[in-house]
């Protein structure tokens, strides 16, 4: 098949082929999300170089991922072949395809086996394995890092003591780390989930509500984020409903925006409701969408507790192109929709699905670092929050 090009300007890249996420729709462990903006590579400080040009892709050691190949601009049933370049201290191994061209289904396999000094890329090349370079990706292999975090349900209470008749919040917590591990998995970082414990409040403004400007001084983020902390580990709270936020994750560099002496992570699983306790917004989303989406948001507030910032650096309702709102650290979630108001939002679906015409947030967490984005290179900042003492031992 015949590609026309029209160049425009005095560089020009053609890209026969490029990399995906092997799958669409919440997030699969193992099936990493790429930093694929743009054909410049602006690495972190100590990211291994290579002289690739194209994808960056987080794995840990250890781990086996699935990356997809898509063919852009060339014909489908050209035979397309993949190798490693060459390393003096080999990061990776080619487990699919191992012999033979790509099947047609693009998917092929790596495995992290060393975080080595040397950087180590994937090549997809024609017709052979030593047939010209169509395509390179660059991976970056990540030792593991743990994060210890406590999971609290929060029954909150108007009483001013027992009995109350506030309600636990329905979530499963173990199926919402599932989500956020598959999420965070890329940057090397993994969590270890101690015991949930039951955490009952007394003579707050309302029930099953947290009102971050407290009404009477009751109720507030700082009360619920003072209770039963476990020392050592980041200390998570599931509430029902809160004020003007549905999550809210806190360093000790931010707390005090919160009016709070403690750092940690408030979600609320069910909506929005106010001061009054009247309920301004029920999440729509049910079923396997709720754990996405409530998996989601958690993985974003531990974001910022690891001292990531909102994508660009912007608040609601966040940047409309489809890069960021790819991204972990877009202020929304679900997403604001394509409307005439919009004009810059293309898709709905950004490759994690929808509800109610609306798409979920994307699990992106940004490699590259960009000069003219202020908020880039969040895997090293994440990895580097999660080595340092005073986020350890708060």
């Amino acid at each position: 098949m015949a590609v026309r090009l029209h160049v425009q300007n005095t560089t020009q890249f053609v890209v026969p082929l490029r990399f995906a996420r092997a799958v669409s729709g919440a997030p699969v462990a193992n099936s990493p999300d790429l930093d694929d903006r743009g054909f410049e590579m602006p690495r972190p400080t100590g990211f291994n170089p290579t002289d690739t040009r194209g994808a960056m892709v987080g794995i840990t050691v250890g781990d086996e991922v699935t990356i997809k190949v898509v063919a852009e601009d060339i014909d489908g049933s050209a035979p397309l072949h993949v190798t490693l370049g060459q390393s003096s201290a080999p990061q990776l191994q080619l487990v699919s395809p191992a012999k033979g061209p790509l099947l047609p289904d693009g998917l092929l396999r790596i495995k992290a086996i060393a975080d080595t000094t040397t950087g180590q890329k994937v090549e997809v090349r024609l017709g052979s394995p030593i047939g010209p370079v169509l395509a390179e990706l660059e991976p970056h292999v990540f030792s593991p890092l743990t994060l210890n975090v406590t999971p609290h349900l929060c029954r909150i209470h108007s009483a001013a003591g027992p009995p109350g008749t506030g309600q636990i919040p329905n979530v499963d917590v173990a199926r919402l780390f599932q989500v956020v591990s598959a999420v965070w998995k890329p940057a090397g970082i993994r969590f270890n989930i101690g015991a949930t414990i039951t955490t009952e409040y007394f003579g707050f403004a309302q029930d099953d509500g947290v009102v971050r400007v407290p009404l009477g001084g009751v109720s507030s983020v700082a009360s619920i984020l003072a209770k039963d902390r476990v020392n050592n580990t980041c200390n998570v709270y599931f509430v029902r409903f809160m004020d003007s936020a549905l999550g809210i994750g806190l360093t000790r560099d931010t707390m005090a925006t919160e009016n709070s002496t403690n750092p940690g992570v408030v979600v609320a699983a069910d909506g929005l409701a106010d001061a009054a306790g009247n309920v301004t917004f029920t999440r729509p989303s049910t079923g396997a969408d709720l754990v996405q989406e409530l998996g989601n948001d958690l993985a974003h507030e531990l974001g910022h507790f690891m001292s990531l910032r909102h994508a660009g650096g912007v608040n609601a309702p966040g940047l409309s192109d489809t890069f960021a709102r790819r991204q972990l650290m877009h202020p929304h979630n679900l997403l604001p929709s394509v409307a005439p108001s919009n004009p810059n939002i293309r898709f709905d679906d950004i490759g994690y699905g929808t509800v109610n015409g609306q798409g979920h947030r994307g699990c992106f967490i940004t490699i590259k670092q960009f000069g003219t984005h202020p908020t880039d290179s969040d895997t090293r900042k994440a990895r580097d929050r999660v080595k340092a003492a005073n986020n350890v031992k708060y």
